[in-house]
C-alpha cells in the first residue's frame, strides 16, 4: 500500500533528473533496512541494491546500500554483436564505481547454463 500512495502521488516529471531522484525517492522508502530482521517475517532480506530503468534512453542506473554513488550504464555505448563475449563489472566493498560505467566492463566467462553447457 506505502508503494501504491507514493507512486500515485508523485508527480510524473517531465526532466529526466527529477523523474530519475522520484524513482530513487519511492524505491528507498519501501527497501528493506541493512540489518533488519523480524522473527515474524523470516523471508524478509535486506535490500543490498536499487534499480531504476529508463528504457526510453536505453540506461540502467544501480545504487548499492553499501556506497555513497550511483552508477549508471548506458547501454548504447556498448557492442552487443554477436561474437563480442560475456562482459562484466567487479562490485563490491572494494570498488567504488560512480556515474556511466559503460567503458569498465571487462570479458568475463559466462555462466555454464548461459553458455548452454
Amino acid at each position: 500500500m506505502r508503494t501504491d500512495y507514493l507512486l500515485k502521488s508523485t508527480p510524473k516529471f517531465d526532466d529526466e533528473d527529477l523523474a530519475l531522484g522520484a524513482a530513487f525517492s519511492v524505491i528507498r522508502s519501501v527497501g528493506v533496512p541493512v540489518g533488519m530482521e523480524d522473527p515474524n517475517h523470516p523471508n524478509i532480506s535486506m535490500t543490498l541494491w536499487r534499480t531504476v530503468a529508463d528504457h526510453e534512453n536505453s540506461t540502467y542506473y544501480f545504487e548499492s546500500v553499501l556506497s555513497p554513488s550511483v552508477l549508471w550504464v548506458d547501454l548504447n555505448n556498448i557492442d552487443f554483436a554477436e561474437g563480442t563475449g560475456a562482459r562484466t563489472i567487479p562490485l563490491g566493498r572494494e570498488t567504488r564505481l560512480a556515474g556511466e560505467v559503460s567503458a569498465k566492463f571487462e570479458p568475463a566467462e559466462p555462466f555454464a547454463w548461459l553458455a548452454g553447457e
